[in-house]
């Protein structure tokens, strides 16, 4: 008897896809629009870094809004105290901003906070007073791609990759940001948004986690996804 693969109901490459692999709010995000309808429970979904690791697990159910865990990592994010951060070259926090006054490429205000692998974390700042240049976030090693180059809310997503106390704060651009940030935030991701799906480990299961994950798997980065029917 031949006994067919189960058949395959999405398969394309992913760009931003966002990741929590932690087991208990395992879950995937910005996932474009078809992913989502398949988070029935009944389908598996596998996905692959560029070096052919993957993750594996069951689509439990669809996101309804993005919910973030409430615990707050940053200590005075609203930069009221110059004592929380550290200041790199032309980077000055008081009276409420941190401000970039420019001629400060590749310099940062930051601070300490702890992480964890595999969950997925949101950052967040407001950019007043903008003129010119760009900056980005930067947490630990990671940094955002998108530049903060307006007076705008920006968001960062990254999964973390390490356990330990890393930096996180801001980065001034190769073209040097000139403008203030008036509060920063760093949260965890606990619930996806319609865009995203829960995670389990086994069809019609409870558990919130992946069924597989290598251990070298690449967070952060594009993905190859396939989702495909349980028998």
């Amino acid at each position: 008897m031949i006994i067919l693969a189960p058949p395959v109901k999405y398969r394309g490459t992913l760009t931003g896809l966002r990741i929590s692999s932690v087991g208990g709010t395992a879950l995937i995000d910005n996932a474009g629009a078809t992913i989502p309808t398949l988070a029935d429970g009944n389908h598996q979904i596998e996905i692959y870094d560029a070096e052919g690791r993957m993750l594996k697990g069951v689509l439990k159910a669809a996101g309804s809004a993005e919910t973030l865990s409430g615990v707050e990592l940053t200590t005075d994010g609203e930069f009221t105290d110059t004592a929380n951060w550290t200041e790199q070259t032309n980077w000055a926090v008081a009276g409420g901003v941190a401000a970039s006054t420019g001629s400060n490429a590749g310099q940062s205000v930051y601070q300490v906070v702890t992480t964890a692998t595999n969950v997925l974390y949101k950052a967040t700042t407001t950019i007043s007073a903008y003129t010119s240049g760009y900056g980005s976030f930067i947490l630990g090693a990671l940094s955002s791609a998108s530049p903060l180059n307006s007076s705008n809310t920006f968001s960062y997503y990254a999964t973390g990759i390490v356990t330990s106390s890393v930096n996180f704060g801001l980065k001034s651009g190769s073209t040097p940001l000139v403008g203030e940030s008036s509060v920063i935030s760093l949260q965890s991701v606990t619930a996806p948004s319609t865009s995203g799906c829960t995670i389990v480990s086994a069809k019609g299961g409870t558990t919130y986690n992946f069924a597989y994950k290598n251990a070298s798997f690449t967070y952060n980065s594009t993905y190859t996804v396939i989702v495909r029917a349980i028998r």
